[in-house]
């Protein structure tokens, strides 16, 4: 298992390829990585410390040191993660952004949702 996606990623993979086996990760666009795509939807699933859950986390939260080793604050993981979907989208892309709670919380309904997103 590349050691870059979660266990909590990996299973909502898994359940996705028993529908649709395709569905293919970590895509490339760019210097950015994304999670999960299948044809010109992508999924990103967002751990909610690395990516500051907005449920959370408030805008001058500090998360740690996690841009480039450096002091990190939520806003400025919101804006690279927006950059991020924004240049998805150019590229001709839909985004649907899960996040880790979400999953943890509701696996089976969030399996439903990308489903539903991806087909």
């Amino acid at each position: 298992m590349n050691p870059n996606i979660s266990k909590s990623e990996q299973r909502l993979v898994n359940a996705l390829k028993k529908v649709i086996p395709q569905i293919e990760q970590q895509l490339s666009i760019g210097s950015y990585l994304y999670d999960i795509h299948y044809g010109n939807k992508i999924i990103e699933f967002n751990g909610d410390y690395w990516h500051a859950n907005p449920e959370l986390y408030f805008f001058e939260d500090y998360v740690g040191n996690i841009l480039n080793n450096k002091p990190t604050y939520a806003y400025e993981i919101w804006a690279k993660d927006e950059k991020k979907r924004s240049l998805a989208e150019e590229h001709g892309y839909e985004v649907l952004v899960i996040w880790e709670s979400e999953f943890l919380e509701l696996p089976k309904t969030t399996v439903e949702k990308c489903l539903k997103f991806l087909q």
